[in-house]
């Protein structure tokens, strides 16, 4: 593919050799999945040092001391380039690949497939199921990866706001109340959250293909993070509230927002801004309001 540089999500560009030496250490190579984040967990562990709590990383510890060792079943990767951001999900199968136009790849990374991605299998409909699978495992890892309070803090949804959700609409604990679909809309972070870069990207997932979608921020957590009933959802944050654009999803419910968002949120280091997702439910929700809203996401802005 012609790759020189670290600005693809393809394997050629993606994958970095890790190499671990030192004494006691067994010779050999392995195939597992890591990331980079594992290396600080992997040294403490070696070291005889605690793991912090909020550390995401895993120690390596058992696939450098075995062949078959495993501590990841699948591994993230990011990308953005010319103004176009993406994520890939690489299990020991597949690498699928995910961008914020709605474009997705997925190729056939086993020995007898694909492994040098020369056919993007996505369009297929033989692959729709593992394009779906692969689809909802990757916001989860996204979400996950998100809401481990290195940058954002997840509030206001079932399990963690105390208002009940309208007309009985609970959804999975992380999401907003439930929409015409049964789930509902979860909201995370990726990116810087310095003032200076700018590149804070916000997803969310369970939204509803094709109704308009808002994003906005709020300089407080209304009741005090509890939310109160606003539509088929709950109203999380308020409060000089600023619009900070309407995004069609996809089919499959994603949308994304920025970079560049703080021109339009205008915040300085220092300060904490609380996020959430408007969307339309014509379909007809728990309550049939018309409308719903993802759970809360609160920002706090560095240098």
């Amino acid at each position: 593919h012609t790759m020189w540089q670290k600005l693809s999500l393809h394997e050629q560009s993606a994958k970095v050799p890790l190499i671990v030496a030192g004494p006691g250490i067994p010779a050999g190579r392995r195939d597992a999945l890591v990331e980079f984040v594992d290396v600080y967990p992997t040294l403490a562990d070696y070291a005889g040092l605690p793991i912090p709590s909020a550390c995401q990383g895993q120690s390596l510890r058992p696939v450098i001391e075995s062949p078959t060792g495993v501590v990841r079943s699948s591994a993230l990767c990011s990308v953005a380039q010319a103004g176009t951001y993406g994520d890939l999900l690489r299990t020991p199968e597949w690498a699928y690949m995910r961008y914020d136009g709605g474009g997705q790849e997925l190729y056939d990374m086993t020995p007898g497939g694909d492994p040098l991605q020369f056919t993007n299998l996505a369009g297929n409909p033989a692959y729709a199921a593992v394009v779906s699978e692969l689809s909802a495992l990757l916001s989860s890892r996204l979400a996950a990866a998100s809401s481990g309070g290195l940058w954002g803090s997840a509030y206001c949804y079932p399990g963690a706001s105390g208002t009940p959700c309208p007309c009985g609409g609970w959804a999975n604990v992380g999401e907003g109340c439930a929409n015409s679909s049964g789930a509902g809309a979860r909201v995370y972070e990726s990116g810087s959250l310095s003032v200076f870069n700018d590149t804070l990207r916000v997803h969310a997932t369970g939204l509803l293909a094709n109704q308009p979608a808002l994003l906005f921020c709020g300089l407080n957590a209304v009741n005090a993070g509890a939310g109160a009933v606003f539509g088929d959802g709950l109203r999380c944050a308020g409060g000089g509230v600023v619009r900070l654009g309407v995004r069609t999803p996809s089919a499959a419910g994603l949308a994304t927002w920025g970079p560049s968002l703080g021109v339009l949120g205008g915040w300085s280091a220092g300060d904490t801004r609380y996020f959430q997702v408007w969307y339309r439910d014509p379909a007809g929700g728990p309550c049939a309001s018309g409308f719903n809203l993802s759970n809360g996401l609160a920002l706090s802005f560095v240098n």
